[in-house]
């Protein structure tokens, strides 16, 4: 407590000048001084104002699954955080991490006929995308909030539970990217990794504190994981007193430790920075590591986001190394979430 509250207070200065830089680009957009873009498909963007860690991609799976269910051909676009590559590049269920970005690779993993993109300049990206694909109705955009010079038709904003925006200051002071006040563009906010018994007073609390304007609607999500599944696909099971070594690399590891340790016996984590490469050294770390537990029936576990970096490696690297999918589970709001995608694609459409 005292150490973030230091924090605060040395990077103030820092923050207030970071906040101002912002603002002033959000006014020139506000304002129409810089120039934001429509292309010519409806546009649905999912983003947060906050330093990753708030689900966006589990919930962008959700919008492109529930629009592929309903008939509706939506395509996929995101910057391809962390990849090697530049410019617009198709993803594929076969592209590498290293070519697309670990998140976009999760996504065309879990959709194999998914046609998708990963493109820096995200206008450029969607008209490419529509040229190439010109019978896509609807583009879903991940993490595109802050990228203004594309203007959504629907904007989605993800708020973590523990760290909701609304409480947090600006970098490097805090999390924030961008000013608090750009909730306001959000048509739906999602307040993200909730815990499972969320009472009605906590989500009295969080829509008081949120304040909604008349037209936003405010949901509440929660994540459940699926089975232990190998690096092929293969839903299999850990017998109960296995020794487990887990590793993550995500914004925020913590929720997933947990996790582990109340379903699994776990008898070390590894921390791992958001989107890490993982080299010749991490593998033989972790195997090091495995190899201390004294078993052979000792597993690796670790997140789908994760996992999709360790298939591109030798089997022998691969061995023992297993992953939990992850998939959303609404605690509020779940019809009229769903409710109002289907009425904007329909609207737009038309």
């Amino acid at each position: 407590m005292w150490t973030m509250y230091l924090r605060r207070v040395l990077f103030f200065p820092f923050a207030a000048l970071y906040g101002l830089m912002v603002l002033v680009r959000n006014v020139l957009f506000d304002k129409g001084w810089l120039t934001s873009y429509q292309v010519k498909r409806p546009t649905i963007v999912l983003g947060n104002v906050t330093v990753g860690g708030t689900g966006k991609t589990p919930h962008t799976i959700a919008v492109l699954e529930f629009l592929h269910k309903k008939g509706c051909k939506a395509a996929f676009l995101s910057r391809g955080y962390g990849r090697s590559t530049a410019g617009f590049v198709a993803i594929s269920p076969h592209s590498a991490a290293s070519e697309i970005g670990d998140e976009p690779l999760l996504i065309a993993r879990r959709m194999p006929n998914l046609v998708g993109a990963v493109s820096e300049k995200r206008v450029d990206g969607a008209n490419t995308l529509i040229d190439y694909n010109p019978d896509i109705e609807a583009i879903v955009l991940d993490d595109a909030y802050q990228h203004r010079q594309l203007r959504g038709d629907l904007y989605i904003l993800t708020t973590d539970f523990n760290r909701p925006f609304f409480s947090d200051f600006m970098l490097p002071a805090g999390a924030l990217r961008d000013n608090r006040r750009e909730y306001k563009r959000a048509h739906i906010i999602v307040v993200t990794k909730c815990p499972t018994d969320l009472s009605d007073a906590q989500k009295s609390f969080f829509i008081k504190r949120i304040a909604p304007l008349p037209h936003q609607l405010v949901c509440f999500t929660a994540y459940e994981y699926g089975a232990p599944t190998d690096l092929d696909g293969i839903q299999t099971s850990v017998p109960i007193g296995t020794s487990v070594l887990g590793f993550a690399g995500l914004a925020v590891n913590k929720a997933f430790q947990k996790h582990l340790k109340e379903h699994f016996s776990l008898k070390k984590f590894k921390d791992f920075p958001d989107h890490h490469t993982y080299g010749r050294g991490d593998v033989q770390m972790l195997q090091r590591e495995l190899s201390t537990f004294g078993s052979p029936q000792s597993v690796m576990i670790t997140t789908e986001k994760d996992a999709v970096k360790w298939m591109e490696k030798s089997e022998v690297e691969k061995n023992q190394v297993l992953f939990l999918p992850i998939q959303v589970v609404f605690l509020h709001g779940e019809k009229e979430f769903y409710q109002r995608i289907e009425h904007f694609i329909k609207t737009e459409k038309k």
